[in-house]
């Protein structure tokens, strides 16, 4: 945090916070290892742990990026043949069980089997229904969605006029944000909850304590006079939750 100057922009100061909070947690805190897939081998586990590691630092630098990018075509390449060669197995078993008359062993893995396939969420429906696959229609038909979401109803422009009865008079001079407001939105953040696209949680930024929290009341001052946000700030994850029938 030392190394921020007041000369820096918006986005140079925002950068640095976000760089200062995930280079301290890579020192201080062990990546995380979820439960291991009986078909996973260690090597894909190892793979996938130094992905793990470079992930919190993918946006420090161009370099971490490239490194980032390139194991994460490693891991599911390594993952991917892992899982072959366990159905590969799976199915001998079966195979070996109906062979030997051993029909609750072999229907027991064929079930089994069958329960690993996942539907894959890579797909949308348009206005009109129908099924849209490639990715730039996806992405077209993602940003026609959310445009929809504010604009009014009625085709004119009464949502952005709601925002003048909200707004201050335009003679009244903008007040600093308070360091106290600052800390109260940090410590009443929930904890326990995924993060955004910056892979900062609420709990990074509460065990930050006062020299984080003075930064981040330094930046939010910043963006409140300068009337604009970080880039970072308009990201948003859209996590689609597939209907019943559309499995």
């Amino acid at each position: 945090m030392k190394d921020i100057e007041p000369t820096f922009s918006l986005e140079e100061h925002a950068k640095k916070i976000e760089q200062a909070i995930k280079i301290t947690v890579e020192a201080t805190i062990p990546a995380k290892r979820t439960t291991k897939k009986t078909w996973i081998s260690e090597e894909t586990l190892k793979l996938a742990d130094e992905k793990r590691r470079l992930k919190q630092l993918k946006n420090v630098s161009l370099e971490y990026t490239q490194q980032y990018k390139g194991l994460c075509k490693k891991v599911k390449r390594s993952a991917r043949q892992d899982k072959e060669h366990w159905i590969q197995d799976q199915c001998e078993q079966a195979e070996k069980g109906l062979n030997i008359g051993n029909t609750r062993e072999a229907y027991g893995l064929i079930k089994m089997l069958r329960k690993e396939f996942v539907s894959r969420l890579n797909v949308i429906r348009n206005q009109e229904g129908t099924m849209l696959q490639t990715k730039d229609d996806i992405k077209r038909r993602w940003t026609q969605y959310c445009s929809s979401l504010y604009k009014d109803p009625g085709g004119g422009n009464g949502m952005i006029k709601e925002l003048v009865y909200i707004a201050p008079p335009e003679d009244e001079v903008p007040q600093d944000i308070l360091y106290s407001e600052v800390q109260t939105a940090i410590n009443s953040l929930k904890r326990n909850k995924s993060p955004g696209s910056d892979g900062i949680t609420a709990e990074m930024l509460q065990a930050g304590g006062e020299p984080l929290s003075r930064q981040i009341h330094k930046l939010c001052n910043k963006a409140w006079h300068e009337g604009t946000i970080p880039e970072e700030w308009g990201k948003s994850i859209l996590v689609p939750i597939p209907k019943k029938g559309d499995l």
